[in-house]
């Protein structure tokens, strides 16, 4: 009953042909199977730049931007799934994307992949196959699905693992308000973008002798020929 998910974007952004997927297992434990398909024609981003959808938010304590009637979000929680945001999806429901189950989806029946988030129970090789994105977040520490995912506030880097107790300061359970902000564990990574690169030795050109605190990483006072050994020597992902 507390399903629920947000999209972050521009106020006022019109969603129509945007949909939602739930891509896991069909009947027989077949892989790449439509679980669940959301059409956001009819929505919009509002003015916060959050849209919140629920199927109760009577249980959020919040009140929801859409609510959506009976089980609509099928969000199985037990198994390796795919949540993914797409443009002009023309299929349907336990519609099968998978036919030899490999792990690669043989039809993709949309348009444009947008963004997206693997969601993993078990990485043992005994789960469903995930698809279209990197890597996934999950399993816990005691082996389970994680019971929700977020990220940070201006979306700096991949998505995090919240915890099963929505009163956990720490688990980011927040439906209706701003998710965390970016933490600044790679202080090389100037432009917040997840990896240190030309950018960020751009941004430090564009700043040279001056005293900003987030280009002096080396911290003597000037933006100079140190900082850009720090961005050097951190280059890559964060």
């Amino acid at each position: 009953v507390d399903e629920y998910f947000e999209i972050r974007g521009d106020q006022s952004m019109d969603l129509t042909g945007v949909w939602y997927l739930v891509i896991g297992d069909g009947s027989g434990d077949t892989d790449g199977v439509i679980e669940c398909a959301i059409d956001l024609s009819a929505m919009a981003i509002p003015a916060n730049g959050s849209l919140l959808v629920a199927e109760d938010d009577d249980t959020l304590g919040v009140q929801a931007n859409y609510v959506l009637s009976g089980n609509a979000l099928n969000f199985e929680n037990s198994d390796n799934v795919t949540h993914v945001l797409v443009m002009n999806f023309y299929g349907f429901p336990g519609d099968d994307l998978d036919f030899d189950d490999d792990g690669v989806l043989d039809v993709e029946p949309w348009q444009d992949t947008i963004d997206g988030v693997n969601i993993i129970e078990t990485t043992d090789g005994s789960g469903n196959w995930t698809y279209l994105m990197d890597g996934g977040i999950g399993p816990t520490t005691d082996g389970y699905a994680p019971s929700h995912v977020y990220r940070y506030t201006s979306a700096c880097g991949n998505f995090e693992m919240g915890t099963y107790d929505p009163y956990d300061p720490g688990s980011a359970d927040t439906p209706g308000s701003e998710n965390p902000a970016c933490p600044i564990n790679c202080p090389a990574d100037i432009d917040g973008d997840g990896t240190v690169a030309v950018t960020d030795i751009l941004i430090l050109i564009g700043g040279w002798g001056g005293n900003d605190p987030a280009h002096d990483l080396d911290g003597d006072g000037a933006v100079g020929v140190g900082d850009i050994l720090i961005v050097i020597g951190a280059w890559g992902p964060c």
